[in-house]
């Protein structure tokens, strides 16, 4: 069975607009996979949509792109119903979503769990969970074409180095804001078992 955003539609107005917005694809609680349609567009684009311009700006959208993510770790998605370029076409959609966040980058300040840096960093950890090709988006990033890559490097290696409550660049955890460091490590969505996938081998 394929289980898609049970009950999010019904959580907010906001969140039913959104799933009307594409096709009602929030609607569907279980279907047998043998008779799923995946649709990558529409599923993809309120991933995109969640990912870039919602996450941290309203909580109403969060109930989607979280999940999305069980949906999409499922690989009966990538190896069934999708054909080899439709799931090159999905990979390369998600992996320049990615970078189009991380290339917005433009702080080295921040306050508070919404702050933008979230967004990325969530949405990498969680690309190596669901596609085994995490390298291209890490090669990419590291390559420093842009500002924006540069101080997501910065960003980045500060949770490395610095004590959670002496990062000059995430302040430190609060009751009422959250925020301190993002955790490298984590995922989001509901995946509790899962790991990064081992990179694919060069055929």
């Amino acid at each position: 069975m394929i289980a898609i955003c049970v009950g999010c539609c019904e959580s907010s107005p906001a969140n039913d607009r959104m799933c009307r917005t594409f096709g009602n694809t929030c609607k569907i609680s279980a279907i047998p996979t043998s008779k799923a349609r995946f649709s990558p567009t529409c599923f993809l684009s309120a991933w995109s949509y969640g990912t870039r311009i919602l996450r941290g700006t309203s909580d109403k959208y969060g109930g989607f792109v979280e999940h999305l993510y069980p949906v999409l770790v499922d690989r009966a998605i990538f190896d069934k119903h999708l054909t080899s370029k439709q799931s090159a076409a999905v990979s390369e959609f998600m992996r320049q979503t990615v970078l189009d966040e991380v290339d917005d980058q433009l702080g080295l300040a921040y306050q508070g769990s919404k702050a933008r840096p979230y967004r990325w960093i969530g949405a990498l950890t969680t690309y190596g969970v669901l596609l085994p090709d995490v390298d291209r988006v890490w090669g990419a990033w590291w390559s420093l074409d842009t500002v924006g890559r540069a101080i997501a490097l910065v960003q980045y290696i500060s949770c490395l180095i610095y004590p959670e409550n002496e990062n000059p660049v995430f302040a430190p955890w609060t009751p009422n804001g959250g925020g301190g460091p993002p955790c490298l490590w984590g995922f989001e969505g509901h995946l509790y078992t899962h790991r990064w996938l081992e990179p694919t081998s060069p055929s």
